[in-house]
């Protein structure tokens, strides 16, 4: 996962206040929607989280699809498979990736550029469309919601095949970037930031990478609805890679 050394001015004091917001745990009900959250391999090695948004639509964090195989040529949307998860940790099938696409700020900014942060947003065509049997999409949420906390959702500390699920306060919202008042690690890049509407779940931002601020850690997201426009236009208009 990335690091960025970088940004965002006066979050000390939100940063002690926000660690002490807590909030309930995704309800039971709501459960069995968490299916659409899964993990993305990259060549049948360790990868990172996605989420179902359509049928046949995965968003996940830019940086997990930029692979290069020993040639030195980047990985083919073959090479990426999305498995939903199952409650259980049951194994699941998965499927195949035939297009990605990775937003195109993210890939002509310099690695060092705060603003490639917030475009760090990757989609993945399926090459067919998931049953709502095996799982329900997730929508976004309205890029200006603001919420105050929301649930981190990743694969990451727990059993192989467990979901993690944790609530993880918004300290601040800077520039369609989100500072988030949980610890995250290696591997939990992609991982959804969801919160409630209308009492159902919805897809505000995606994990991107983490940083400290006076010696606490904090996860960075990408507010995905803010992003999301240009990386489909990115997708349709054939810049994704088949």
């Amino acid at each position: 996962m990335v690091k960025y050394a970088t940004m965002f001015r006066s979050v000390q004091i939100a940063l002690l206040m926000a660690m002490v917001i807590t909030s309930p745990s995704v309800s039971q009900s709501a459960s069995r929607d968490l299916r659409a959250v899964g993990t993305v391999v990259q060549a049948e090695k360790g990868g990172c989280a996605g989420t179902l948004i359509e049928p046949d639509l995965v968003l996940t964090a830019a940086h997990c699809l930029i692979g290069r195989d020993a040639d030195g040529a980047l990985y083919p949307a073959s090479a990426y498979v999305f498995t939903p998860s199952d409650p259980d940790g049951s194994p699941r099938t998965g499927y195949r990736a035939t297009t990605v696409a990775v937003h195109p700020v993210f890939l002509i900014l310099p690695e060092t550029a705060s603003k490639r942060l917030r475009r760090d947003i990757a989609v993945i065509r399926l090459e067919k469309p998931i049953p709502a049997s095996v799982a329900t999409p997730i929508p976004l949420a309205p890029p200006d919601l603001y919420p105050e906390t929301g649930f981190l959702l990743s694969f990451r500390g727990s059993k192989p095949g467990m979901m993690r699920q944790r609530t993880c306060p918004v300290i601040v919202e800077e520039d369609q970037v989100l500072i988030l008042g949980c610890k995250v690690v290696g591997g939990e890049s992609g991982s959804p930031f969801l919160v409630r509407m209308d009492g159902k779940l919805a897809l505000y931002g995606v994990i991107s990478s983490r940083m400290r601020i006076r010696e606490q850690p904090v996860a960075l997201a990408v507010v995905a609805g803010h992003a999301y426009d240009g990386l489909l236009r990115a997708m349709l208009s054939g810049q994704g890679r088949n």
